[in-house]
């Protein structure tokens, strides 16, 4: 997963972490058993790398809501644009 994924051994080790907290539905045992062969751990690596791509997507989604909600000045839940806009869309932060 993560020489596909571009990611470092620290962020992939959260990736597992939070895919072993909140999608793995197995026992200890049940894990143990699905490392034991090539193509258990390949499909097991597949899920955590398919729970990684669900969770950038609505990521990509919440920001896309956030983005479209604080242009609108008619929109109830605005967020102090500077807070925002300052970071994400100003060359160097500035």
């Amino acid at each position: 997963m993560i020489p596909y994924q571009d990611v470092d051994e620290t962020v992939g080790w959260e990736i597992f972490c939070s895919y072993m907290m909140f999608e793995y539905r197995g026992a200890v045992t049940s894990f143990e058993k699905l490392i034991e062969t090539q193509k258990s751990t390949a499909t097991f690596l597949t899920e955590i790398e398919k729970f990684y791509l669900r969770e950038r997507l609505c990521l990509l989604l919440c920001s896309q809501v956030i983005i479209a909600g604080n242009f609108d000045d008619e929109h109830p839940h605005q967020v102090d644009k500077t807070l925002f806009q300052n970071p994400c869309f100003l060359p160097n932060g500035n």
